[in-house]
């Protein structure tokens, strides 16, 4: 799975996501689920919190 955070004022769909890493990395590299997310679950050192990510 893949969560991803878009910048301010962009737009990206699945579609166009998957294909760009179609492209660029292996078959069995590509994530199965891409999930959009508003931000990452961060602690107190700012690191990102993985185990609570959708």
């Amino acid at each position: 799975m893949a969560c991803v955070m878009e910048k301010n004022g962009e737009t990206l769909t699945e579609e166009t996501l998957r294909a760009y890493i179609m492209e660029n990395l292996a078959k069995h590299k590509v994530p199965r689920y891409i999930t959009f997310v508003d931000s990452f679950p961060m602690n107190a050192a700012g690191m990102i919190l993985k185990y609570k990510m959708p």
